[in-house]
C-alpha cells in the first residue's frame, strides 16, 4: 500500500530470546535468510544473509554487539544500491535513525541516471544515519570506480574522509579527504591522473559537484588525446570547485610543472597560478601564470630559458588554438639545439600569443629589451638596446616577422689577421638541409632612432684600421631565406666620424647558388690619412693628408663581383716612397690629374672572384684606383 510500509522475513531463528518486565525483547543470537522491506512505498530494501548477536527491541528502538549483511539491495525510485558483506559494531536505532561504533562494507554499487559507483573495502568509525542524512567520525574505503553516463571512466584508490555529513538533498562534507591515488580516462581519449591528495573543507553536491578549500597534490599527469603532456609535482591549491567534469581553482602552485605539447616542450619552476578551470573536451583557462624561471625546446631547432616568467589569459583547448593574452620574461636564452648560437635578451614581453596544433605560434606583437647575440664561446658580436616586432610567427622551421624595428644596434664586422671575414653570428640558418637549419622572412626591418652603431676592424693591417660607423637610418624590406630569385631592397644612411658620410641601397636576391647583390653606395668626405694602412699594404705608400668622395656601383653574381668605382680626391698629400713596393711616379700621377680646384676624379672597374681565396676588396679597389691613376701618366717622370 502507498501509504503503509511493509516488513516480510523469511527463514528466521533466534536463540536465548528474553523479555523483561518493561516489554524489552533480547536475543543472544538470531538468523535471517531473507528480509523485504518496503517503505512508505517510497523505497524498498532485500537483503540475504543477515546476521546479529547481543540484540534488544523495545518499541521502534533496537540495539545490537554485531549486525551482518550478506548482501543488501534498495531501491529509491531514482537511484540503486547493492551492498555486500555489511557489518556493524554495536549498533542502535530508533525507527529511521541509527548508528554504530564501527561499519564495514565488503562493495558497495550505485547506480543513478546512467551512472555507476562502485566502492569496495569501506570503513566507517562512528557511522550516524536519520532520514535521509548520515554522518561519520572517519571513512576509509580500498577503491572508489565511477562510471558516468558520458563515457568517463575514474578510478581511485586509499581515501580517508573524516568530519562527514551527509545531506537529506544527497549533499555531503568532510573536515579532510585523502587518497593514495585518482585515475580519469575520458570519452575523448584523455587520460588524468594525481597521487598523493589531500583535501579540506571538502563537500559533495547532488550529482557530480563537489568544492573543497584547499589541496594538495604530490604528482599530477595529464594526457590529451592530441599528444599534450603535462606533468606537475607537488602542486597547492585553494577554493577549488568540480562540477560535471570540469575543475576550478582560485589559485595554485608547484614547485614544478612540464608541458610536452609536440613540437614544444617546456618545464617551469616555482609556478603560481591563478583562476585555474580544466573543462570537460580538455579545455584549459588561466587568469595568469608566474614562474621563477622557465626553459624548453621547439622541435629539434631551438632552445630556450628564462628567469621569472608571467603570462595571462591562457586558454587551450585538445582541438583548437591555444592563446596567451600576454607572456613577460626575465633574463631570456634562445639557441640552436646544438647550442652554437645564442641570443639573449634582458627582458621579453609578447602580446596576443596564438599556437596552433602543430606547435607554429603567431604574436600579435613582441618587444625584446637588451639584446645580445653570442656566438658558442659566448663573445657578444650584436647586440640592440630594443627589437620591436609586430605580426610574428614561430614555426618549427622558420621565423616570419612583419614589422622589426632595432634601436641602439650595436655590431662588428672584422678581418681576422689571416684575412677571413669575422662577420656577426646569427640565431638562424638560411636552409642547407640539415637538421639545425632555420629559415626567416621579414617584410619591413628598420632602425627606429640614430643611436645604432657598426664598428669595422681589419686586423691583416698594421697598425689594425679601426671605424664606427653611425647609423642614422636602415632599412630593409621584403627578405626572405627560403624565397629563391625574390629580391630585397634595402638602404642606409650613415656616418663616419664627424665628416663623413655613407650611404648605400640596393637589392639582395637568394640564389640557389648564393646570394646575389647589387648595390650602390657613395661614401662622402673619407678621410684619406685613415686609409694610409690599406696604401701601405698594398701600394708601399702613405696618405698624409686629403679627402675624398667614393661612389660604388657593384653586382654580384653568385661570386662574381663586376662594377666601377668613382672617387674624387682633394687636397692628397702622399708620404715618403721608400717603402718595400712602392709604387713609383704614383705622386707625379696624383699631381697630373689635378682640375683647378685641386681636385683628383678617378673611375676604375673593378672585378673579382668572392670565393678566390686571393680574393681582397680593399687591394682589389686601391690597385684598380692607382692602376687608373697610372695610367693616365704613363710618359712622365718618376720624381716627385
Amino acid at each position: 500500500m502507498g501509504g503503509s510500509s511493509t516488513l516480510v522475513l523469511e527463514g528466521l531463528s533466534m536463540e536465548g530470546v528474553e523479555q523483561d518486565e518493561k516489554g524489552v525483547i533480547s536475543t543472544a543470537s538470531g538468523r535471517v535468510q531473507v528480509v523485504d522491506h518496503t517503505l512508505m512505498g517510497r523505497s524498498s530494501v532485500v537483503g540475504s544473509g543477515f546476521e546479529l548477536t547481543g540484540a534488544s527491541v523495545a518499541g521502534d528502538a533496537w540495539e545490537a554487539a554485531h549486525v551482518r549483511f550478506g548482501q543488501m539491495d534498495i531501491e529509491t525510485g531514482v537511484a540503486s544500491y547493492t551492498l555486500r558483506e555489511l557489518g556493524l559494531v554495536d549498533a542502535e536505532g530508533a525507527g529511521v535513525r541509527a548508528s554504530a561504533r564501527l561499519a564495514r562494507l565488503g562493495a558497495l554499487e550505485h547506480g543513478f541516471g546512467g551512472n555507476r559507483i562502485l566502492l569496495k573495502d569501506l570503513y566507517a568509525l562512528a557511522p550516524a544515519w536519520r532520514e535521509e542524512t548520515g554522518e561519520a567520525e572517519a571513512i576509509e574505503a580500498g577503491s572508489l570506480a565511477l562510471d558516468t553516463a558520458d563515457g568517463n571512466r575514474w578510478r581511485s584508490s586509499g581515501w580517508r574522509l573524516t568530519g562527514v555529513e551527509a545531506a537529506a538533498s544527497g549533499g555531503a562534507n568532510a573536515q579532510a579527504a585523502s587518497l593514495e591515488s585518482l585515475t580519469l580516462n575520458a570519452d575523448d581519449d584523455s587520460m588524468a591522473a594525481a597521487q598523493g591528495i589531500e583535501l579540506d573543507g571538502l563537500t559533495f553536491g547532488d550529482g557530480y559537484t563537489a568544492n573543497a578549500a584547499g589541496a594538495s597534490i604530490s604528482r599530477t599527469h595529464y594526457r590529451a588525446d592530441s599528444g599534450q603532456v603535462v606533468d606537475v609535482i607537488g602542486l597547492r591549491a585553494s577554493a577549488l570547485a568540480w562540477n560535471r567534469g570540469s575543475l576550478l581553482a582560485a589559485r595554485g602552485a608547484a614547485p614544478l610543472m612540464s608541458v610536452v605539447a609536440p613540437p614544444v616542450s617546456a618545464s617551469f619552476d616555482t609556478l603560481e597560478l591563478a583562476s585555474v578551470a580544466f573543462g570537460a573536451g580538455g579545455v584549459q583557462r588561466l587568469a595568469s601564470l608566474e614562474s621563477g624561471s622557465s626553459r624548453g625546446r621547439v622541435g629539434p631547432v631551438l632552445e630556450w630559458s628564462t628567469g621569472r616568467l608571467e603570462a595571462g589569459g591562457y586558454l587551450a583547448s585538445t582541438s583548437e588554438e591555444t592563446v596567451f593574452d600576454f607572456i613577460e620574461a626575465l633574463d631570456v636564452q634562445v639557441r640552436g639545439a646544438e647550442g652554437e648560437v645564442r641570443l639573449g635578451a634582458d627582458r621579453l614581453s609578447t602580446r596576443d600569443a596564438r599556437i596552433d596544433s602543430s606547435g607554429t605560434t603567431e604574436f600579435a606583437s613582441a618587444q625584446a629589451l637588451g639584446v645580445a647575440l653570442r656566438d658558442a664561446s659566448g663573445r657578444a658580436s650584436t647586440s640592440a638596446r630594443m627589437l620591436q616586432a609586430s605580426r610574428m610567427t614561430v614555426g618549427e622551421a622558420a621565423l616570419e616577422i612583419g614589422s622589426l624595428e632595432i634601436s641602439a644596434l650595436d655590431s662588428t664586422i672584422g678581418v681576422t689577421e689571416q684575412g677571413d671575414w669575422d662577420l656577426p653570428v646569427l640565431p638562424i640558418g638560411t636552409g642547407g638541409g640539415s637538421q639545425s637549419s632555420f629559415g626567416f622572412r621579414i617584410d619591413e626591418a628598420r632602425t627606429s632612432d640614430s643611436a645604432s652603431v657598426v664598428g669595422l676592424v681589419d686586423r691583416t693591417t698594421v697598425p689594425y684600421f679601426e671605424t664606427r660607423i653611425d647609423i642614422a637610418n636602415a632599412t630593409l624590406r621584403g627578405i626572405d631565406s627560403a624565397a629563391i630569385g625574390t629580391p630585397a631592397h634595402f638602404s642606409v644612411e650613415a656616418a663616419a666620424g664627424i665628416f663623413t658620410d655613407l650611404r648605400a641601397d640596393g637589392v639582395v636576391v637568394p640564389t640557389l647558388t648564393g646570394t646575389d647583390l647589387d648595390l650602390n653606395a657613395a661614401i662622402l668626405g673619407l678621410s684619406l690619412p685613415d686609409l694610409s694602412p690599406y696604401l701601405r699594404l698594398h701600394l708601399g705608400r702613405d696618405i698624409e693628408d686629403g679627402h675624398a668622395d667614393v661612389r660604388f656601383d657593384l653586382t654580384v653574381r653568385t661570386s662574381d663581383l663586376e662594377g666601377t668605382a668613382e672617387v674624387t680626391m682633394r687636397e692628397v698629400a702622399l708620404g715618403g716612397a721608400g717603402s718595400p713596393g712602392a709604387s713609383p711616379g704614383l705622386g707625379a700621377a696624383l699631381a697630373s690629374l689635378e682640375d683647378e680646384q685641386g681636385a683628383i676624379m678617378l673611375k676604375a672597374p673593378l672585378r673579382g672572384e668572392l670565393d678566390s681565396p686571393d680574393f681582397d676588396l680593399d687591394g682589389l679597389l686601391i690597385r684598380s684606383l692607382a692602376s687608373a691613376a697610372l695610367n693616365t701618366a704613363e710618359t712622365l717622370p718618376e720624381t716627385e
